[in-house]
């Protein structure tokens, strides 16, 4: 249990102390590890990770970026698919930032879709749908519908939600209420 290698063809490595410390190379990576889970990078042919945990890590392949500073504290990550991509930045608990960018048929990328949330205060979400502010803001967890349904309602203070031509406002669980209808949009081609 103190120590070992491992000679192949295609891997070559050597532990002591497994798995704390070591160093591995194959065809494809080399990795080390002096002691794991502290300090570990592996490098390959297409991406890299590095890790100094809990102070700082980032791992990065052709269509993903990630980071993180101070574990589980701060994290940033970028993910790149067909037809666009999507941003995320955290700062545990108080800020949350995500973006999802869709790419049109020119390769032009608009934001599809969006949310913030400043803990405790607010937190805003924006869709092709409509979007949705809400102060207070005391849930941590994005999706979560009992909380929405049995919860959130005693500590929001204000609400305002925009979806097609309506715009509501609700403030002091409802006392004060404000709806308004937008003006449809106007085409091309019809008169004034």
């Amino acid at each position: 249990p103190l120590a070992g290698s491992v000679d192949r063809a295609q891997e070559k490595q050597w532990l002591f102390l497994p798995p704390f410390f070591s160093h591995a190379t194959t065809d494809a990576a080399e990795r080390w590890r002096m002691p794991w889970p502290f300090y570990e990078t592996v490098t390959a042919k297409n991406s890299r990770k590095r890790s100094y945990w809990p102070l700082y890590g980032d791992r990065s392949s052709a269509d993903e970026q990630q980071c993180y500073a101070v574990w589980p504290l701060f994290e940033s990550y970028t993910l790149h698919k067909k037809g666009g991509r999507e941003e995320r930045s955290r700062l545990f608990p108080f800020y949350v930032n995500e973006k999802i960018y869709q790419s049109d048929k020119a390769g032009v990328e608009q934001v599809k879709a969006t949310y913030t949330r400043v803990w405790p205060f607010y937190a805003r979400e924006t869709t092709a749908e409509g979007s949705r502010l809400r102060a207070l803001e005391l849930s941590l967890i994005r999706y979560s519908g009992g909380i929405e349904r049995n919860w959130a309602p005693f500590w929001t203070l204000y609400e305002r939600v925009e979806q097609e031509n309506e715009i509501a406002h609700d403030a002091l669980w409802g006392l004060l209420q404000h709806r308004r209808t937008k003006a449809p949009a106007a085409t091309e081609g019809s008169a004034p």
